[in-house]
Formats: structure tokens, sequence, C-alpha cells
């Protein structure tokens, strides 16, 4: 017996008309009817066609989205997370090597690369100066550390590293005696608890470029903390400098808030779509 094809009963996975048929099995696509069931042709029809239309919609929202992103995202404001890794030796020759780390949140840097917005000049012999960033650009400064590297400590030999770290809110300067023991300035430090620290370590505080060495790192830092960008040392050399960091358009809120945006309006959209289509004979 054929199939009745005005039948508005349909196979449960592909709609093909199933009235009058002799097996429990559709003849169109092999579907066990027992297991997809047999619906409304109707029905069928309606939820294929919602399925498609919500594809095609979802495929527009997409499209819709990316293209407004990159018309956005120009005229947002670029921000980076980035660190700042600097080595120099002194020319006192009381330490080998004081390290300084700095973490900071720049907005609206010249260049999207965190290291061709530096130079350094001269490329060898004492540092004169290092630009951190472009000039305008702002910077808030969340953690710095300095590490003193020696190859002598309290007459042993080997190797050490001792830390210092600064509160970029309070700039207090905290300095560990031991891994255990540590110090920290009541206000703001000065170049003056700089040599109390070096003194601590066994440092000659005394030699006018020890004290030059920590004049300078003083004024430094607090130049950076104060957004002026540069580091001028004359009583180092240079050795390397290094940085990096993840830059985005816009604020950390922007890109979650976004998407969540996008996705609101596909959810909206589609319960328009799908109560419109229940609502159609």
């Amino acid at each position: 017996m054929q199939p009745d094809t005005t039948s508005k009963l349909g196979c449960g996975k592909c709609g093909y008309a199933v009235q009058g048929i002799s097996q429990l099995r559709c003849p169109e696509c092999g579907a066990d009817l027992t297991e997809v069931g047999i619906v409304p042709r109707g029905k069928m029809r309606v939820i294929v066609a919602g399925i498609l239309v919500i594809a095609g919609f979802s495929v527009a929202v997409l499209a819709c989205a990316l293209i407004a992103l990159r018309l956005i995202q120009p005229m947002l404001p670029i921000h980076e997370d980035r660190y700042y890794s600097i080595q120099i030796e002194p020319l006192s020759g009381e330490y080998d090597e004081i390290g300084i780390h700095i973490d900071a949140n720049l907005v609206q840097p010249a260049s999207p690369s965190p290291n061709t917005n530096v130079t350094v000049s001269p490329s060898s012999g004492p540092m004169t100066t290092v630009t951190m960033c472009d000039p305008g650009t702002k910077v808030d400064v969340y953690d710095i550390d300095l590490f003193l590297k020696f190859n002598a400590f309290n007459d042993q030999l080997g190797s050490t590293e001792v830390a210092m770290s600064i509160d970029p809110e309070t700039r207090q300067l905290t300095w560990y005696e031991t891994p255990t023991i540590s110090h920290t300035t009541k206000g703001v430090f000065t170049d003056v608890d700089l040599l109390t620290a070096f003194a601590a370590y066994g440092f000659e505080t005394a030699l006018a470029d020890v004290q030059l060495e920590a004049q300078q790192l003083f004024t430094f830092l607090i130049d950076f903390m104060d957004a002026r960008h540069q580091l001028t040392l004359s009583a180092f050399t240079s050795r390397s400098y290094g940085g990096g960091g993840n830059t985005t358009a816009g604020p950390p809120w922007f890109r979650p808030t976004y998407i969540a945006g996008w996705v609101v309006l596909w959810l909206i959209g589609v319960a328009w779509l799908l109560r419109r289509s229940l609502k159609r004979p």
C-alpha cells in the first residue's frame, strides 16, 4: 500500500508521510518509527522551519557582533597589563647586580607592542636614559620589587639574592634582613632607607658611588610611580631590559559586557521567533 501523501502524520525524524504504510520503518529515511515516533506533519514543518530560522538568525547576530566590534575597537582606549624587568650593575662594585621588576597597568600606549617604545641610550657603557613608555601614557603601578645579587654576604661565599619591595600606594619600602625577618618604613621611603638596607647587607654605604646609586634608584622609582616614565642612572652600567604585557582594547570589563549584551539580544530574538512560529496554524 502506498502512503497517503495528504496524510497529516509523518516520520518523527524526517517528516515523511507514513499513514497507511504496513511497516514500522520510515520508507524515506529508514528510521524506526517506534523510536523516533509519528508526529503531525504540520508540527514537523514548524520544528524544521524554526530550527532553520534560529540558525540563520544566530549567524546574522554573530556577523553583526563581529562587524560592530571591528568598528568600535579603533575608538576604544588601549589597555596593557605590562611588566618591566631591568637588570643593572653598579659602578661601585659593592654588589653584582640589582634587578627591578615593575608591574603596571597602562592606558592608551602609543604603540601596541610592549617593546617598541623602549629606547636605551647609549647601548653600552653608563646608562643615561631609558624611556619606559611614551609620554602621555597613563601608568598605574601596582607592584615594585628590587632584587640585589652579590657573591658574598656576611663573609659567606656563594651567589646570594635578597629582595626589597615597594607598595606603590603607600610608597613604603620593605626589606628583608633574613627570609623571616623584614623591616618596613613607617612612611614614604627615601634614599636613606635604601642605604640602611644596603648597610644591613654589608655594603660600604660611606662610598660616594653607593650613595649616588641609592639616590638614583630612589629618584627613578618615585618618578615612575609619578608616571614620568624614565630611568636616568649614571652610577650604573647598562645590563639588560625586558618587558612584555597583554594588550586589550577597552577597559577589562568591555569584552565580557559586549559578549553578554549580544547573548541577551540573541536570546530575546530566539524567544520572539519561537513565539511567532508557535502562533502559526
